[in-house]
């Protein structure tokens, strides 16, 4: 599964259901436009101390699978963000209702970057 944190120059968004498509998350992220079906979002949680190029945060975790590769993404949205508590209210209103925003865990970060890097 890949992990993404967002950093302060990619946008994030929610996209209301339109002519028969259910509701997304949009990420351009440098060059690049992931696209997230809010109905398939398996899991969501804050998760704590997220290291990110600003410090340590809290971020708002989900994990689904992205439309176009269909491949499982882990995305965490810091929220020092300044667009973190619209973002918030709009995935909230679109959500299914057996997702549970109130879950919490620690962050742990991975101990391989699958390109042969070790971290310790």
């Amino acid at each position: 599964m890949n992990r993404y944190i967002l950093i302060p120059e990619d946008t994030v968004r929610v996209l209301p259901p339109e002519d028969g498509a259910d509701a997304a998350i949009e990420i351009f992220c440098s060059r690049t436009v992931i696209y997230f079906e809010i109905p398939q979002i398996r899991d969501v949680c804050l998760m704590h101390n997220v290291l990110t190029n600003r410090g340590r945060v809290d971020a708002l975790c989900f994990t689904a699978a992205d439309r176009l590769l269909e491949r499982g993404q882990m995305v965490l949205v810091p929220t020092d963000r300044a667009d973190y508590m619209a973002f918030l209210e709009a995935l909230r209103a679109y959500a299914p209702e057996s997702l549970d925003f109130s879950k919490e865990a620690d962050y742990i970060p991975e101990s391989c970057d699958h390109n042969g890097h070790h971290h310790g």
